[in-house]
């Protein structure tokens, strides 16, 4: 796969943050947006699998959306990184549930996530907002930085840290990253805002703000608490969150 950023300068955009196999957030979210997409894009932020129990549902229809809908974009999550069908994550429930809902992971792979995953973007600039996974990393600098390989374990593994600097992620892979290097990158790429998902725990109850408001949180995945699709201006940066059916 090689690394896409999607950009756009559309003013309302929809926000989906992990869903996990969680059917239910994702077929509510597809409804709302349906009735308000005039003039609007809706962005997955990736991990659309294990956990829950419908993955295989979730890849196989928003593959199909993505393939033939320009305005639904989907971002990749550290759970869409695979080698050779592979994960590099855990846990992989995905794999358990294709055997038993497709008979093969090896054919279900080849079939229908490969392509899904070769669709995928890295990360999505929308006027003032920077639309990623997880985070980033003072490896990042420039826009073309987001699209190097060796930086995308950054994009999809790092959490936003209270403590300035870069530090090592507990989680073994990305980094923790302060406000001071929140505040460079937004400069250096002349953004105001990152939205992210990847810790669906701090959103349990709407989004959740760090960073002097620059990087926000979002969760739309009923494992973490409410689950709700973002509704944000990317260009005054007002947003709110819509409260999805569990």
């Amino acid at each position: 796969m090689i690394n896409r950023v999607f950009t756009s300068n559309i003013k309302n955009v929809f926000a989906a943050g992990d869903l996990h196999g969680n059917y239910e957030s994702f077929s509510s979210i597809l409804n709302i947006y349906e009735k308000n997409r005039k003039d609007s894009v809706l962005i997955f932020l990736g991990d659309y699998a294990d956990r829950g129990s419908n993955g295989v549902e979730i890849i196989t229809e928003l593959s199909k959306l993505i393939d033939t809908r320009e305005d639904i974009i989907a971002l990749k999550g550290n759970h869409e990184m695979y080698k050779e069908g592979r994960p590099f994550f855990y846990p992989c429930n995905l794999i358990y549930e294709a055997e038993e809902k497709y008979g093969s992971w090896e054919v279900f792979y080849q079939d229908t996530v490969l392509n899904f995953l070769n669709r995928l973007h890295i990360a999505a600039i929308i006027n003032n907002v920077l639309f990623v996974h997880a985070g980033i990393s003072l490896r990042i600098k420039t826009k073309d930085d987001l699209v190097k390989h060796t930086n995308e374990k950054y994009l999809l593994w790092s959490d936003p840290s209270s403590v300035q600097g870069e530090h090592l992620n507990p989680r073994g892979a990305g980094v923790l990253f302060g406000e001071d290097i929140t505040a460079k990158l937004l400069s250096s790429l002349d953004l105001k805002m990152i939205v992210r998902s990847h810790e669906p725990e701090k959103a349990a109850n709407g989004p959740f703000t760090e960073h002097k408001g620059k990087v926000l949180t979002i969760n739309s995945c009923s494992l973490y608490g409410k689950p709700f699709l973002l509704k944000i201006d990317t260009k005054s940066l007002k947003f709110k969150p819509l409260f999805l059916k569990e």
